[in-house]
C-alpha cells in the first residue's frame, strides 16, 4: 500500500477529482487529482499513482475540516475550515502551470 506523507501534517480531509489536462502539442489527458488538507491549515494537490504533491493552496486561517470537488465542475475544489469560512478555487492545468481563482464566503 502506497501512502502520501507530509512532514508535520495530519490530514483530517480529502476529496479526489478526475480532470483532463493539457501537457501541450495537444496532448491531452484524464487524471486524477487529490486535494488532502488538516492541521496545517493548506491545501496540498497530489498526483495519485505518483504520489507526487505538485501545488500547495495556503491562506486559510483555521484547521480544514471539508474538502469537497464539485460534482459537476470536477476544477472547482471547495474548502472549509475551523472558522466557518468556505473558500471556492477553479482549477486550471495549462502546460504544468497550475492557475486558480480564489472566492471566499463566511457561512454564518
Amino acid at each position: 500500500m502506497k501512502k502520501y506523507r507530509q512532514p508535520g501534517e495530519t490530514f483530517y480531509c480529502i476529496a479526489w477529482t478526475t480532470v483532463t489536462l493539457d501537457f501541450g502539442n495537444g496532448n491531452m489527458k484524464r487524471t486524477n487529482l487529490i486535494a488532502a488538507g488538516g492541521l496545517q491549515k493548506d491545501i496540498k494537490i497530489i498526483e495519485p499513482t505518483q504520489l507526487v504533491c505538485f501545488e500547495e493552496v495556503k491562506g486559510h486561517k483555521g484547521v480544514l475540516e471539508l474538502l469537497l470537488f464539485h460534482p459537476l465542475q470536477p476544477t472547482w475544489l471547495m474548502s472549509m475550515y475551523a472558522l466557518q469560512m468556505v473558500q471556492i478555487y477553479s482549477w486550471i492545468k495549462l502546460y504544468f502551470k497550475l492557475l486558480s481563482t480564489h472566492y471566499l464566503y463566511d457561512v454564518t
